[in-house]
């Protein structure tokens, strides 16, 4: 496998633009992109580009931000009950989904020898990755120290998958409670890279791993499957209560931002014009627009997170849409920052 080693992580950002596509508060995002708005009219109108003068244009803009703010909350209500649909079901169907949690709470109890996996979303996967560490070594201490290229690569996917979930282990212990923490913390761990890479090593040397070494390699590539299961029943959960929070939000936000509106075109309303002093005008037409965008900026700062999440917990298993695996190779290379 070279210089290169089964990936940890896949797409990962730092700093700023991390901040704003997950571990931001959503409401200083939101107030962030408010702010930059309102420089941006507020420099535009320094700058003379743009004027608050013309009253015919002042109507159709204030008309515009209340279909537009009527048609932004309309989503809205539309994703929250989408959301609710999911909540019906027959008796029968909720206890599937009851079982089917119960069963994976079991099979991640059993893995990690304990006798109850925890509650909470962050200790669960958690213990999960820890498993997930202690099967990488008792699979690298079964291969054998034959210099050969089978041994090699063996070893070095057990030190890759090992090193990485000690890594994600490490972080979810420090990390707050939360559904979304949970999710947060390992959004970036690649599992399908390494179930994928270990199925091909797997088969690429079915007729030369011993007994134990498969066994092992199979007791692992369970665990990673489970991780991946509980990882997504979370990415679910929060999914959903974060939908039904943004909904309850927008739905909020909606009032005031069409009165917002309406007062900008009221304040063109005189038959002399302007019914604020000129002087004023531009400050507190750009505060009433700022009103006007909250609902589209607390969307946009909702979706951002949202869709960050979703897009990397796509793939369900072996699939690793985002990589280009070289033909011939399980490997990737390693972009896990230390």
């Amino acid at each position: 496998m070279g210089e290169e080693r089964t990936g940890s992580t896949i797409g990962s950002e730092s700093g700023l633009l991390r901040w704003i596509l997950l571990d931001g508060n959503r409401f200083l995002v939101t107030a962030g992109i408010l702010a930059a708005s309102g420089l941006v009219l507020s420099a535009l109108t320094a700058m003379d580009v743009i004027a608050f003068t013309n009253e015919n244009s002042m109507n159709r803009l204030a008309n515009g931000m209340v279909a537009g703010t009527f048609s932004v909350v309309t989503i809205v209500i539309t994703i929250n009950q989408l959301i609710l649909s999911r909540q019906f079901a027959s008796a029968g169907e909720l206890r599937d989904r009851l079982a089917g949690v119960m069963e994976l709470r079991e099979d991640i109890a059993r893995k990690a020898d304990i006798h109850a996996s925890p509650a909470e979303p962050t200790a669960l996967l958690g213990v999960v990755m820890e498993a997930v560490e202690h099967r990488a070594t008792r699979l690298g201490e079964t291969v054998t120290e034959d210099d050969d290229e089978q041994s090699r690569e063996l070893t070095e996917y057990a030190a890759a998958v090992s090193e990485a979930a000690e890594c994600a282990h490490k972080r979810l212990e420090n990390a707050d409670f939360g559904t979304f923490h949970a999710v947060s913390l390992t959004i970036d761990y690649d599992d399908s890279q390494q179930i994928y890479a270990g199925r091909y090593l797997q088969r690429e040397h079915a007729e030369g791993i011993d007994e134990e070494t498969d066994e092992a390699l199979d007791d692992l590539l369970e665990t990673l499957q489970l991780f991946n299961v509980a990882r997504s029943h979370f990415k679910t959960t929060y999914m959903e209560r974060e939908l039904s929070r943004l909904s309850r939000l927008i739905t909020s936000l909606g009032i005031p931002a069409i009165l917002a509106a309406v007062t900008i075109g009221l304040l063109y309303g005189d038959i002399r014009g302007l019914t604020i002093s000129p002087a004023v005008a531009p400050t507190v037409i750009i505060l009433l627009i700022l009103v006007v965008l909250s609902p589209l900026a607390l969307l946009s700062a909702f979706v951002l997170r949202s869709a960050t999440v979703s897009r990397r917990t796509a793939s369900i298993g072996p699939m690793v849409p985002s990589k280009e695996t070289e033909e011939g190779s399980a490997a990737v290379t390693d972009t896990t920052e230390h």
